[in-house]
């Protein structure tokens, strides 16, 4: 019976080891349940093939993840930067429509320069968390399954991407949430925030009204990367002549 405990403890012990592994940290914060590394993968898929092109399973899934850490690559390139969103007219943060009303009460009451304040603040929140942004993507990559890649490579030009956008956006969500927050309580977001309400209920007859203003962000900062990353997509798909990865070349061989 000692013996038996004892086998039960070393057990319990060698599996929380497991889950302080880097790869089970990033897995568990994406909320991805399927995440596995890419070797596992590799020894799962070796021996199915592309009998097309020869390629097997497991290297287009390599070359396809590589193809959306280019996408990555990108979005931080162009996001990442001074004004990265604000001076990017198909980028720039507006005030949410959640708070259209309080806007236009705002700019009746000559409190534009308020308004302009707190429209730059949440740009240059998401600016600075893009770094981290473009990490946690990279992190999602590199461990979600590509289930049938073959098919995904011989799909659409964001075949790929939208792959990514419909297995990942759940998990990704979560974890750049806290992201957000910290840099929009950085840049001066919720500080702005009141002192727009502040006068905002001050004006007579004006409902009162609620902004979601951190799932508003999460879903424009993910929108804006997922936009990037099908425009890399699409660059590579269609000018095979100036691929230089060699995960991505063995799939256009």
């Amino acid at each position: 019976m000692k013996r038996i405990f004892l086998n039960l403890l070393v057990f319990i012990i060698y599996g929380f080891s497991l889950l302080s592994l880097p790869v089970a940290v990033y897995a568990q914060d994406l909320g991805n349940n399927e995440a596995q590394t890419v070797s596992r993968n590799s020894d799962n898929n070796s021996e199915k093939e592309n009998l097309s092109t020869g390629v097997k399973t497991f290297e287009i899934e390599k070359g396809l993840k590589a193809i959306l850490r280019k996408g990555v690559e990108k979005a931080v390139a162009k996001l990442a930067v001074n004004d990265g969103f604000y001076k990017n007219d198909s980028m720039k943060i507006e005030m949410p429509k959640s708070l259209k009303n309080v806007k236009r009460v705002l700019e009746e009451v000559s409190s534009e320069d308020l308004l302009k304040a707190y429209v730059y603040s949440l740009n240059k929140s998401a600016e600075k968390a893009s770094p981290k942004v473009g990490g946690y993507f990279i992190a999602a990559i590199n461990q979600f399954t590509i289930k049938d890649p073959k098919k995904i490579l011989e799909g659409g030009d964001s075949a790929a991407t939208e792959y990514l956008k419909k297995r990942m956006s759940y998990g990704l969500s979560k974890v750049l949430r806290p992201v957000l927050i910290n840099e929009m309580k950085l840049n001066g977001v919720y500080k702005r925030y009141d002192d727009i309400m502040n006068i905002y209920r001050r004006v007579p007859y004006e409902p009162n009204v609620r902004s979601r203003i951190e799932d508003y962000m999460v879903k424009t900062v993910m929108d804006a990367f997922f936009f990037y990353i099908a425009e890399e997509e699409k660059v590579i798909r269609n000018n095979l002549d100036d691929i230089k990865d060699d995960d991505i070349k063995k799939l256009f061989p």
